[in-house]
């Protein structure tokens, strides 16, 4: 998307956000980018995201967050909405959907009862 790859970080080995904060926070001072002009692209989880921004901003790093992995639902009465018996059935699926909602929930009251957010009411 013309973004060189010189200025591409994967963080791939932070067990959580606020490492990646941290470990984000070293290479920007590592490579004198630390300050107000300075903004990171942000990609993660739809899930996860806000947490994930209010946790860098905590740290005085500005982001510009970009979700992935949404999960949809068509809303009643829309052209892709159709309800069927096998909606009201568990599936494997969303089991594992709520159960990331679940965990999200519960991470970010742990982030809360930290201090590691920012905007603690904005979650």
């Amino acid at each position: 998307m013309g973004v060189p790859d010189n200025r591409i970080e994967i963080d791939s080995e932070s067990a959580g956000a606020r490492t990646s904060a941290r470990e984000v926070d070293e290479i920007l001072e590592d490579r004198g980018l630390s300050g107000d002009d300075t903004a990171v692209v942000l990609v993660g989880s739809a899930i996860s995201i806000r947490r994930a921004s209010s946790t860098f901003a905590q740290l005085d790093i500005d982001t510009i967050p970009r979700p992935t992995e949404f999960s949809i639902l068509a809303p009643p009465g829309s052209e892709d909405f159709e309800l069927r018996i096998a909606d009201f059935i568990p599936s494997v699926e969303a089991l594992a959907l709520t159960t990331r909602v679940v965990d999200e929930y519960l991470t970010s009251i742990y982030y809360f009862l930290r201090g590691w957010l920012s905007n603690p009411m904005g979650i």
